[in-house]
């Protein structure tokens, strides 16, 4: 449920997650290898959106997530 609440507002005001970007990447990244299909949609669905809309401050994080070993994340 947290999953899809976060991504109700990344979806209709984005905006307002600008500070906590720094809390979410981590724990988006840490469930993108989730065994919950379900779950690895949201965080990847989330996180592109999140891109779209601050992509300069998530950039950095992404192409270290890009770079990892673990193919999930």
């Amino acid at each position: 449920m947290y999953f899809n609440t976060i991504k109700e507002i990344i979806i209709n005001k984005p905006t307002c997650l600008k500070s906590y970007l720094v809390s979410l990447m981590p724990l988006y990244f840490s469930q993108a290898s989730s065994d919950n299909e379900a779950i690895r949609n949201i965080v990847s669905e989330s996180i592109g959106k999140l891109f779209i809309t601050f992509p300069m401050d998530i950039g950095e994080t992404l192409m270290k997530g890009m770079a990892s070993n673990d193919v999930g994340t």
